[in-house]
């Protein structure tokens, strides 16, 4: 059972995405626990997206900056959010209607845990030449998907913001492979956190600049690794 007095702050980095925009922040706003707030970062779209934003009204608040990337924005995003627990969620991904409250309750019920993830499951289309089907396949861990956990906003104060310089669709990783090297308990739920859609403009789907910023976040690990040695 979840506390009456959680809150959550959300945090929706947004680039040109005005084509999922609103459901995906229809599916932030229509929790069965409801977030505290909703903060849109606006990274200098030339489309709707922040009328968009605009337009639902509260919780959601807009605020905008020139673009400088999705690590950017969404620490942008950490320094105006005031809920105990952050949540990100991608303008062209959903939430299940109770990610936060089964995320919020497993947090509650354990002080000593301070990530919750969860499982994924991939919905839309497919990419050119990789098609996906659902079909016999159980969700899978959300894993490096940062846009599956809840986190406790005290957590940042020991790993500090997002690393806007690791690259490409790599700031997740770097992140959760960073609180792993701190010692911060994570856990994973048996519930689908995160409804992630597969298009072809996916930032995940320039599979070269991905993985190279995904080697470097690894890098940074056996560095700290070696360096307590």
């Amino acid at each position: 059972m979840t506390s009456v007095a959680a809150t959550v702050s959300v945090i929706v980095p947004v680039f040109n995405g005005e084509r999922y925009l609103e459901e995906a922040l229809r599916s932030a706003v229509d929790q069965s626990l409801p977030p505290f707030e909703v903060i849109v970062v606006d990274d200098g779209s030339t489309d709707a997206s922040p009328k968009i934003a605009e337009r639902i009204g509260d919780p959601v608040r807009c605020l905008r900056q020139e673009n400088a990337g999705v690590a950017a924005a969404r620490n942008r995003g950490l320094s105006v959010a005031t809920g105990e627990f952050i949540a990100f969620l991608d303008h062209d991904d959903l939430w299940p209607r109770e990610k936060l409250e089964v995320q919020v309750a497993a947090l509650e019920a354990d002080p000593e845990v301070d990530v919750v993830s969860g499982r994924m499951r991939v919905i839309g289309g497919a990419l050119p030449g990789r098609e996906w089907s659902g079909k016999g396949r159980r969700e899978a861990l959300a894993g490096a998907h940062l846009t599956a956990t809840l986190i406790r906003r005290s957590v940042f104060e020991r790993t500090g913001l997002l690393d806007e310089k690791i690259g490409h669709a790599a700031d997740d990783l770097e992140w959760l492979v960073l609180a792993r090297d701190l010692g911060i308990r994570r856990v994973n739920l048996d519930a689908v956190t995160l409804l992630y859609r597969w298009h072809g403009d996916n930032t995940s789907s320039d599979i070269e600049s991905a993985a190279a910023g995904q080697l470097k976040a690894v890098k940074s690990s056996l560095d700290r690794r070696r360096a307590k040695q």
